[in-house]
This record gives structure tokens, sequence and C-alpha cells, in this order.
């Protein structure tokens, strides 16, 4: 048996990475037209913009509204049914280690 320890670092772009993967990997996605997926996308996209500004040393203020806004993408994402409830709650977990 072998275990390890490993850090993740978790920046904006990685979380928005994995934002599209979950979306886009759902079967829900997969049976949607070209069209139908492009609208989804500018959703996904639109969890991604708020978290576009999150930099290192941040003001704490307004790293804190652009993780809100995300968090609140994934929740109306989820409920949509492009994301599961258990894909969401990680998400908006590792939004909280931005």
């Amino acid at each position: 048996e072998y275990t390890a320890t490993v850090q993740v670092v978790v920046t904006a772009q990685s979380l928005c990475n994995l934002t599209f993967e979950y979306i886009r990997s759902s079967a829900k996605y997969q049976a949607l037209t070209p069209s139908q997926k492009a609208a989804v996308d500018k959703l996904a996209k639109a969890a991604c913009d708020a978290l576009a500004n999150v930099k290192p040393g941040q003001n704490p203020a307004a790293k804190a509204l652009a993780v809100a806004l995300y968090k609140a993408a994934v929740t109306s994402l989820a409920q949509a049914g492009w994301l599961t409830p258990a894909q969401a709650a990680e998400l908006r977990n590792l939004a909280n280690q931005l």
C-alpha cells in the first residue's frame, strides 16, 4: 500500500476548467444540440466570469463578492440539472480555497 499527501492549489482558471468539465460530461449536456450546448456554455462562462478578477493579494471584500457570485451561479447550474448536487458542493468548497 502506498500513501501520499498532496497539496492542491485552486486557481480561478482551474476551478473554471473543472466547472466546464463537469457540465460537459453530463448526460443531459451530451444530449443537447450544438446551439443548445452553446447556450449552456454561456451560463458556465458567466459563472467563470465572476472569478475572472480573483487575484492573489486582492481586496478581501472584492474577492468575497466574486466568490459569492460564482457560488450562486454554481447553485443555479445545479438547480437546472447541469451539475449534480455533489459536483456543485465540491465546486463551492473549492471556491472557498481561492
